[in-house]
């Protein structure tokens, strides 16, 4: 599994480097490009660290349940060990018992009984011997139903070891298993812990870059607003200087046109007087009509 590195020591110099030397409008908006986009970034690893730890958590839950299924499992083992031990004690017991009823086990004696009968019934022999025969057999008979039990106790005792040696050779395999899927639980635990720890500080990291793009967009809100405020006032003073110079010039033009037509005046008068008058001074008396 991955894990989202945060690198947050070197930030604060980078933004320092990334503050624009001059407060311009045009600098203060590659400022807040620059740091749009490393806010975003910041916000896709912080995105990328949250899916890390939930992947942890959803590992690490996994680990327990499986840890919990080994140390109920264990526990049943342990408990059906103590109930395989004591039958076992009871049917040692029993057979310890059953063993002074029986000198020998139960297909010796079922082999020494037949081959009893087997001489009783085909051998001829004299009244005496068929006595000792017959007791032997009555011997063997009485001896027959422990040794039966015996050996049925004996093939108890073997099924319920065979099934003891399986329960310890799991026990072992639990055990493994156990301390393995433990072992990695922990090492997920700490792998969340680690992961939430990076988590909280590019959480800060972003709170602290969220602000400080605020506060650059405030002020390239105001340096725009400063930057329009002093094209107006620009323009407001331009549209002043013009008036201005349009009354000069209309005042000029004033005083002018009343000169000519003082001019036109004496050269109307020279005109009327039969005076002959220059190309210049019909000019003028044009210029009077106007």
């Amino acid at each position: 599994m991955a894990e989202t590195e945060v690198a947050t020591d070197s930030q604060p110099a980078a933004q320092e480097q990334n503050a624009p030397a001059a407060k311009s409008p045009d600098g203060l908006r590659r400022h807040v490009r620059e740091l749009s986009e490393r806010n975003r970034g910041l916000v896709n690893s912080f995105s990328k660290g949250l899916d890390d730890i939930s992947r942890a958590k959803a590992a690490r839950a996994e680990l327990n349940e499986r840890t919990t299924g080994l140390r109920r499992e264990k526990a049943g083992i342990y408990s059906r060990l103590d109930a395989l031990n004591a039958e076992l004690d009871a049917a040692r017991k029993s057979a310890d018992a059953l063993r002074k009823d029986s000198k020998s086990d139960f297909k010796t004696l079922s082999a020494q009984l037949e081959r009893l009968e087997w001489k009783l019934q085909t051998e001829s022999t004299n009244p005496a011997k068929e006595r000792e025969i017959s007791t032997a057999i009555r011997n063997l008979e009485r001896e027959l139903p422990a040794a039966a039990k015996l050996d049925e106790l004996g093939k108890g005792i073997s099924v319920k070891m065979g099934e003891k040696r399986q329960l310890l050779s799991r026990l072992d395999a639990v055990r493994r298993e156990l301390d393995e899927a433990a072992g990695k639980a922990n090492a997920e635990h700490e792998k969340v812990i680690k992961l939430a720890a990076k988590a909280d500080s590019l959480r800060k990291t972003i709170s602290a870059g969220m602000d400080e793009l605020s506060k650059t967009i405030g002020e390239k809100d105001r340096a725009l607003e400063a930057s329009a405020q002093t094209r107006r006032q620009q323009r407001e003073e331009e549209g002043r200087q013009r008036h201005r110079i349009e009354a000069e010039e209309k005042k000029l033009l004033g005083e002018r046109m009343g000169q000519i037509r003082l001019q036109a005046l004496e050269i109307g008068a020279k005109l009327k007087s039969g005076k002959k008058i220059t190309l210049e001074e019909m000019q003028i008396l044009a210029s009077a009509e106007q």
